[in-house]
């Protein structure tokens, strides 16, 4: 970094202030923080998963333990009790750690205990979506979009808040983690995003009934002993009536739980 001018001394030219102030708000903190807790987690044992640069992972004989970092939230678990609070006590010796208990919400994802079973749901984060765009109140519907409804940016007038569109969708796109039944009705009115008209609106606020009626549902993640792992996949081809694309999609299962 170089000094500013006016604080440039005649006698040491090449020396800068030294910054008194917490690294925490500054653009350089997400990198020095990622970077420490993950030099802390090495020297533990873990190592970074291929496919997650958030999740970290600790493999031994005996046990397994799983870490996933978003910023300072921090979920852990793992195959054995005693091992996780041996870990949480090694992150509080090198940083100050609050241990929140049994996880219940994470990133606007709640967690639901049934058992051995796991349900995650979004509840909170439809309900307040609604409540902020005020409908809350408005009728439900039993399915996203109606199976003749065909989209395109040559039909309707442009919406007069092309804001309140792109924010609406966008928070949609997040309920995809607990409810993938809405990714097919949110994909198609993510197309129009750079001109929305007044009748993708309309298809929008149906999702948006819909998520009204499904206010309860979320993914059952069950504890079972079947590891195989199944994929199905579907191929719309050529089904965009202004560019003819094609649109695919696919779901994997381990076991009987939807995992991507």
């Amino acid at each position: 970094m170089c000094q500013l001018q006016v604080y440039i001394h005649l006698d040491f030219p090449t020396r800068i202030c030294r910054l008194k102030k917490s690294l925490y708000g500054l653009r350089q903190a997400p990198r020095s923080w990622f970077s420490r807790l993950t030099d802390q987690l090495l020297q533990y044992g873990f190592v970074g998963s291929k496919s997650d640069p958030s999740l970290y992972i600790l493999q031994t004989a005996s046990f397994q333990l799983l870490i996933l970092i978003y910023v300072d939230d921090i979920i852990v678990t793992g195959s054995h009790f005693e091992e996780v609070n041996k870990l949480i006590s090694y992150l509080g010796r090198a940083f100050p750690v609050k241990d929140l208990g049994p996880s219940s919400y994470f990133l606007r994802v709640e967690t639901l205990h049934d058992g051995g079973d796991l349900i995650l749901t979004q509840r909170k984060y439809v309900i307040n979506l609604l409540r902020r765009l005020k409908l809350h109140k408005v009728k439900p519907c039993s399915t996203p979009m109606s199976t003749t409804c065909t989209l395109s940016k040559f039909e309707g007038i442009d919406f007069d808040d092309p804001y309140l569109y792109r924010s609406t969708v966008s928070a949609l796109h997040y309920l995809g983690f607990t409810q993938p039944d809405i990714a097919f009705a949110v994909h198609k009115v993510s197309k129009f995003m750079h001109q929305p008209k007044d009748v993708l609106w309309q298809a929008v606020k149906r999702i948006l009934r819909y998520l009204k009626y499904t206010v309860n549902y979320g993914l059952h993640i069950t504890h079972q002993s079947d590891h195989t792992l199944q994929g199905f996949s579907d191929a719309d081809w050529a089904g965009d009536n202004d560019d003819r694309r094609s649109v695919g999609a696919y779901c994997i299962f381990h076991g009987s739980n939807l995992i991507s």
